[in-house]
């Protein structure tokens, strides 16, 4: 797996969201989960949380020339 790229962000209410073009994505509410163990990405009430936290993580790849494939979300 350490082949595949990651990009993430964590927002300052505690969201988590890792996107891999190549694995299962990832979502998860810092505050309520700090160990990571319930994966939300699946979870439809979460969909506009991860549109946004996603062009959050596609501003900062074009900022820096990372021409790294998001997953659809």
């Amino acid at each position: 797996m350490i082949a595949q790229p990651w990009r993430s962000v964590v927002t300052g209410n505690r969201w988590k969201l890792n996107l891999s073009p190549g694995d299962r994505c990832e979502l998860y509410d810092l505050n309520a989960d700090p160990y990571e163990m319930a994966n939300l990405y699946d979870d439809p009430a979460h969909r506009e949380r991860i549109h946004d936290m996603t062009e959050r993580i596609q501003g900062w790849l074009d900022s820096v020339a990372d021409d790294t494939s998001l997953p659809q979300v």
